[in-house]
């Protein structure tokens, strides 16, 4: 499955094995959509939602950010220990740059 998330989060797909419709919606992601933020909690949570009820046996997030947490109702340490309680594993990836980074923005010129 895909969340998404900046200032909201939002599921893309619910957790699923056609992984060719997965990668379609990835490349069809487009930044801008979603109000600039980084609700690292709010994604997690999301994410738990979608798996919370799952019967496979390994429950996994795969955390991609390239912030600190700074937008949404719900602390990232708070919704990482609701994810150990339902057996969800979170794997991050952090990435970036090394201070801070300029936010992107579309050229109307290109």
């Amino acid at each position: 499955g895909l969340v998404t998330f900046a200032m909201k989060s939002f599921t893309v797909v619910p957790p699923t094995l056609d992984y060719r419709l997965l990668k379609n919606l990835i490349d069809e992601l487009e930044m801008g959509i979603i109000e600039d933020g980084t609700a690292i909690g709010m994604g997690i949570a999301t994410a738990i939602n979608r798996l919370k009820d799952s019967n496979t046996e390994s429950k996994v997030i795969i955390l991609l950010t390239d912030g600190q947490n700074n937008a949404g109702e719900i602390d990232p340490v708070t919704a990482a220990d609701l994810a150990s309680t339902y057996n969800i594993k979170i794997y991050t990836i952090g990435a970036g740059t090394r201070g801070t980074a300029p936010y992107p923005i579309q050229d109307p010129i290109f």
